[in-house]
C-alpha cells in the first residue's frame, strides 16, 4: 500500500517463492534499475510463468 508515493505497507513474497527464485528476482530488479541508470529507492514487480517455470 502506498500513500503519497511512499510505501506504507510492504507485502511479503508468495510462499511459492523459494530462496533461489527470490535471489533470481532480486538480481532481475537490480539489472532493471541499472539498465535505466536508476538510483534510489523503488520496486520492481515481476511475473512468474508457472507453465514455463521462469520469470
Amino acid at each position: 500500500m502506498e500513500r503519497r508515493m511512499e510505501k506504507v505497507v510492504e507485502a511479503r513474497a508468495s510462499p511459492a517463492v523459494n530462496g533461489e527464485m527470490g535471489e533470481e528476482m532480486g538480481e532481475g530488479g537490480v539489472k532493471a534499475g541499472e539498465g535505466v541508470e536508476y538510483s534510489g529507492g523503488g520496486r520492481v514487480e515481476l511475473i512468474y510463468d508457472y507453465n514455463e517455470e521462469k520469470l
